[in-house]
């Protein structure tokens, strides 16, 4: 997220560390761990500082918090302990979910007791595991997922709600430019902004321009905006095109594509749910291309020029991110901690997943 961070805590968020840190001491002794355990990515790596998959399995609908969708293992309790202080949000592990649809269900709501009580907490999850139990080290090809939103167009999205589509490493062993390996395939919120009203989010994160986010109510993006220049992050001619604002418009469905090679990636947006093998010849939108948006230089689409490349996530034999949605309280606008709880209960269905790896170049012969 553009938006940069406070370290203002309310005392209800003190209360509710201080209960889960309680929760993760008596419940260590439940805390399980999941095979594999080979490199790159042994799942101790992968749930760094969790202790295991569901050191609190009172909150999971599973074993180890795992729901198997689409023929991949998905981690439902990735946010331990439940508050993410950077998305300023409480997340519930029980509010990811495969309904009796056998989509993948992602709920906002105040129906759970985390330990202080109950509060308003949003769900995510990680994508772990194959069918099978091994690693899913995805890496380079090409992704794609449809999700729809409950009784509501997109466009209509609370003000105060995010549905994130991303890559992600925990814990990071990226460059400074983009530590954690992340690449924003959706980012579908206002930030807080209600259609109609002046937009309050101004100012500069480091060199990202945080009026751009007062613009559409969708984005891609490339991470890491929030790192000064000098520690690796963008410069002021690199910030203004690190996120491609857009209009999703009155769809209940969409379907968004990330086609991701070395040095290369493509963003893309699609009314409905085709699949990767029916999808139509034109996208909606694809990545930096809507000038109407912002201004973009002509050779920027989908292979960015220069230095911008460095923000593009590089998969190495080594590294483990991982594939993440997740459903939050994006209103950074209010400057609050916890960020406002939406006006009611909300629903992302997640209805497909599709993963092609790329295909390699042949190699030619020598004569």
């Amino acid at each position: 997220m553009a938006v940069g961070r406070t370290s203002r805590t309310l005392k209800r968020d003190l209360a509710l560390a201080a209960a889960v840190a309680m929760t993760m001491t008596c419940a260590g002794g439940h805390a399980q761990t999941f095979p594999p355990e080979d490199p790159p990515c042994p799942t101790s790596k992968l749930t760094q500082p969790q202790g295991g998959l569901a050191p609190f399995p009172e909150h999971c609908k599973t074993p180890n918090c795992l729901l198997n969708f689409k023929g991949y293992q998905w981690w439902a309790s990735y946010q331990v302990p439940f508050f993410n202080s950077g998305l300023r949000t409480a997340f519930a592990p029980e509010h990811a979910f495969i309904g009796d649809d056998g989509n993948l269900h992602l709920v906002a709501n105040n129906d759970v007791d985390l330990g202080a009580g109950f509060v308003w907490s949003g769900a995510e999850a990680v994508l772990m595991f194959n069918g099978d139990g091994s690693e899913a080290n995805l890496g380079y090809g090409d992704y794609l997922i449809t999700a729809k939103l409950v009784d509501h167009f997109w466009a209509d999205l609370d003000p105060n709600m995010a549905f994130g589509v991303f890559t992600y490493e925990n814990p990071g062993t990226g460059p400074n430019s983009n530590p954690n390996r992340e690449m924003d395939l959706a980012e579908l919120s206002r930030w807080g902004r209600i259609p109609g009203q002046q937009c309050r989010i101004g100012g500069y994160n480091y060199n990202f321009p945080n009026d751009i986010l007062c613009k559409g109510d969708a984005q891609f993006a490339l991470q890491k905006i929030d790192n000064p220049e000098q520690s690796g992050g963008p410069n002021r001619m690199h910030g203004p095109l690190m996120v491609d604002r857009y209009n999703i418009g009155d769809n209940s469905e969409v379907t968004l594509v990330m086609r991701w090679r070395p040095g290369e990636v493509t963003f893309e947006k699609y009314s409905g749910s085709p699949s990767l093998g029916n999808l139509p010849r034109k996208p909606d939108i694809r990545w930096q291309e809507d000038p109407d948006i912002q201004p973009t230089p002509p050779d920027f689409k989908t292979d960015p020029p220069g230095e911008i490349k460095k923000f593009i996530t590089e998969h190495t034999a080594n590294s483990c991110e991982r594939f993440h949605v997740n459903f939050w309280f994006g209103n950074y606008s209010a400057n609050e901690i916890p960020n406002p709880n939406p006006s009611g209960p909300q629903e992302v269905i997640v209805t497909n997943f599709e993963f092609e790896p790329a295909k390699q170049a042949p190699q030619r012969l020598g004569r």
